[in-house]
């Protein structure tokens, strides 16, 4: 530190063989040209007519993620499905967070995440799917059905899944067979080598529709909770590929740069109970699929970038109580429909719930 008495010593001097200074004058006349020692910025400078209300905070904020909840699928022939095709026959990007639980080891048949498939002769669109042959060996696997019958199919060797988190799958397929027309994601990451694929488009079988969880009739059913399926009519570019991950955060896929096709947020604004089971909500097209064996249950509080929310246990409806702060005439029902009698859309039903138009 200076000697705080005001010496006759230039600052310039002080600062020629030390760190240590004395001044001329007075602190307010001190020059930014007098530091020239050799551990002094010249780029340094004092305020002036400012004090600490002038510090603010940072705007810095964080994202927040479209979804809290997502679906569990038990790997019990629980999932959901719809009949015709969605009718993509070129070009076709498939898009999924999955979480694997640790406990998903050694199981060698495929597991569904989403597909068109039944497995049986030509109704089979595309598919993916996760595969669990022990140790290292698996994998997310994209396979593609194609106008002429054959097919192509694409592995993501390059990275091996992190069973326990929330993972984020994408498949994108030009349509023709061109080289490096098929190519596979994850977490924003080619996982594969690109494909050049065996024949051009995509088959569109129309007996053969959308299924999740699982294929059409149930078999092959996945150990796994499901967020965010998306369907584009596109291959999409690797920096939207990136800019879907969202570094681990959902977003509103109707503000992406380009809209899907289909999707499923199965989260807990697009799918509800229609008194016997679950029916998850496409939001793009209306090609909502209707579950098989999901009822309220499965719909749990975990999604990427949001694993906070919580279950109840020893909870019931009558633990429900409309009393709040500052507002004390809320009512919850009891007994009453998830929809209004006759109404198949429950969108339309009036009820005041917060469904997406």
């Amino acid at each position: 530190m200076a000697n705080p008495q005001i010496t006759t010593a230039p600052v310039s001097t002080a600062f020629s063989t030390t760190n240590t200074s004395t001044a001329t004058t007075g602190a307010t006349n001190w020059s930014i040209q007098s530091f020239t020692g050799p551990s002094v910025s010249s780029t340094n400078a004092e305020s002036v007519d400012m004090n600490t209300t002038n510090i603010v905070q940072s705007n810095l904020t964080r994202k927040v993620p479209y979804s809290n909840y997502s679906t569990s699928f038990l790997g019990t022939a629980d999932y959901f499905t719809s009949t015709p095709s969605i009718g993509i026959t070129s070009a076709i990007t498939i898009s999924a967070w999955v979480k694997i639980p640790t406990t998903n080891t050694g199981v060698t048949l495929p597991q569904v995440v989403i597909c068109e498939d039944n497995t049986s002769g030509v109704e089979r669109n595309w598919i993916l799917y996760y595969r669990n042959q022990g140790g290292a060996n698996n994998y997310f696997i994209l396979s593609i059905f194609h106008t002429d019958g054959s097919s192509t199919a694409i592995t993501s060797s390059g990275i091996t899944p992190n069973n326990g988190l929330w993972q984020h799958v994408v498949g994108t397929f030009d349509g023709t067979t061109n080289a490096n027309g098929f190519k596979l994601y994850v977490n924003g990451q080619q996982a594969a080598t690109p494909v050049t694929a065996s024949s051009t488009g995509v088959r569109s079988t129309s007996g053969v529709g959308p299924s999740i969880g699982a294929l059409e009739h149930g078999l092959w059913p996945i150990d796994a909770h499901i967020s965010n399926c998306a369907v584009w009519e596109a291959a999409i570019t690797q920096d939207d590929v990136l800019n879907l991950y969202n570094n681990g955060v959902t977003q509103d896929l109707n503000n992406f740069r380009l809209t899907p096709y289909a999707w499923w947020p199965l989260d807990e604004n697009s799918v509800y109970f229609n008194g016997s089971v679950l029916v998850a909500r496409d939001l793009i097209n209306a090609k909502d699929v209707t579950g098989v064996n999901l009822v309220q249950g499965n719909i749990q509080g975990t999604s990427p970038g949001s694993e906070a929310s919580g279950t109840g246990t020893n909870l019931t409806i009558a633990d429900l109580k409309g009393n709040m702060y500052n507002s004390n005439k809320n009512s919850h029902s009891v007994n009453m429909a998830d929809y209004a009698s006759g109404v198949t859309n429950p969108a339309n039903s009036g009820r005041s719930t917060n469904i997406p138009s």
